[in-house]
C-alpha cells in the first residue's frame, strides 16, 4: 500500500486466480472496487486496518478510499492446477505460462 502512495500511473497486480478455466489459462482482469462509503469509521476500521492478512480486494477498496489508487488497475491472473492449498512449486501447466503473463499485459496495452 505505501509504494502506491508515489503517484504511479498503473497498478498491476499478479496472482493466483481461480475462475473455473484449464490451468495455466492467463487472465487480465479490470477488478471492480468496492467502496467504503456508507461505512462507519469504526467499520472500515474493522475491515480494512489490518494489511498483513488481506486480500487484493480489500487493499483496492482501501486505496480507493484514499485516493491513491492509480487510474488504470488490471490483475493479471493465472488459473492455478490446485486453489485449495498452498503449493511449494508451481505445477507444470503454470509454469509453462510465466511467459503468458506478460503477453497478456502487453496485448492489453497495445505492447505486442
Amino acid at each position: 500500500m505505501q509504494e502506491i502512495l508515489g503517484g504511479y500511473d498503473a497498478l498491476i497486480m499478479v496472482d493466483a486466480v481461480d475462475r473455473g478455466r484449464p490451468p495455466g489459462t492467463v487472465m487480465v482482469i479490470e477488478p471492480e472496487i468496492d467502496s467504503s462509503e456508507g461505512m462507519t469509521n469504526m467499520e472500515r476500521f474493522d475491515y480494512l486496518a489490518d494489511m498483513h492478512y488481506t486480500k487484493p480486494s480489500k487493499a483496492l477498496m482501501l486505496a480507493h478510499a484514499l485516493k491513491i489508487l492509480p487510474a488504470k488497475t488490471v490483475l493479471v491472473g493465472c488459473q492455478p492446477l490446485v486453489m485449495d492449498r498452498l503449493e511449494s512449486e508451481l505445477s507444470p501447466p503454470v509454469a509453462g505460462r510465466g511467459g503468458g503473463c506478460n503477453a497478456s499485459w502487453m496485448r492489453v496495452n497495445g505492447w505486442a
